[in-house]
């Protein structure tokens, strides 16, 4: 069985909108090495004992990317290594164009709102 052990929800400068209590967030410029370049990001920090070890369950959802509203943005989320005890790194990534251009999307990195929830098997 899972249960939900945290849950937080991230403005797009890494300001936490409403979290669990002891959850924080930073900005990390650069993650990493991703599909080779370079990625701006958040990383997620956790409250000790919060988990037990890295193996439990992320659940990211991101907000549409884009002012246009719905009709003009898309974007995806994805979490990164390190995802450990204390933490996880995401990367959101978006492209502007994917709707509205018949050219392969061009999917950047991008700071936009998400939403995350833990689940730990019990």
């Amino acid at each position: 069985m899972y249960s939900a052990i945290a849950m937080g929800k991230v403005n797009r400068d890494g300001s936490i909108l409403t979290a669990t209590p002891g959850i924080r967030v930073t900005v990390e410029d650069p993650v990493g090495d991703i599909m080779g370049a370079i990625q701006v990001g958040y990383r997620v920090h956790l409250p000790e004992r919060l988990v037990k070890d890295s193996n439990y369950i992320i659940q990211l959802t991101p907000e549409n990317y884009g002012e246009d509203g719905p009709d003009h943005g898309e974007c995806s989320i994805a979490a990164l290594g390190p995802i450990d005890e204390t933490g996880f790194s995401v990367v959101v990534w978006g492209d502007r164009r994917q709707l509205i251009d018949p050219d392969p999307p061009t999917m950047v990195p991008v700071q936009a709102r998400w939403f995350f929830v833990l689940y730990e098997i019990c």
